[in-house]
């Protein structure tokens, strides 16, 4: 039944929305099509998560095409810092890697012995090209460096 006012109309849609999906969830149905289970550790099935995926997908490329950020990006940057917390400090706690997750830490690191050795070579490599750019330290002036370096200690104790 349409309303004058469009907002009650919305407002009563929402209503429904959130009234049929709470019957679902307590059924232990897919929130959204309500005739098969959410797939383990998700919230919908797998038809409903596949569709979904085929939608974002092909928005993601309409705005792709129009030139449009496909998400705010600073909300984004934000999630990513946050999941990012998460996973490492789920991996800390399970004492794998916290780079790949996968392997055991060596005692008193947080870092796997490959994924350790990998970081080295990248740090080496970083320091000899700013070395031979002549910017070591982070900077030409490697007093300056230290002074910042001094006043940050400073500061944090």
């Amino acid at each position: 039944m349409p309303y004058r006012d469009p907002s009650v109309g919305r407002r009563k849609d929402r209503e429904r929305y959130r009234r049929r999906v709470a019957e679902r969830r307590a059924a232990s149905l897919c929130p959204r099509c309500g005739q098969r289970p959410p797939e383990p550790g998700r919230s919908k099935c797998a038809k409903c998560a596949g569709m979904a995926r085929a939608a974002g997908r092909a928005r993601d490329a309409r705005l792709r095409a129009a030139g449009k950020p496909r998400r705010n990006r600073d909300k984004a940057r934000a999630y990513e810092r946050e999941r990012a917390r998460r996973q490492t400090a789920d991996r800390v706690a399970r004492g794998v890697c916290t780079k790949c997750g996968v392997k055991a830490a060596e005692p008193g690191r947080s870092l796997c012995e490959p994924c350790a050795e990998k970081r080295r070579a990248h740090e080496r490599a970083r320091y000899a090209a700013a070395r031979d750019r002549g910017a070591i330290y982070g900077g030409k002036d490697p007093r300056a460096k230290r002074r910042a370096a001094r006043v940050a200690s400073a500061r944090r104790r």
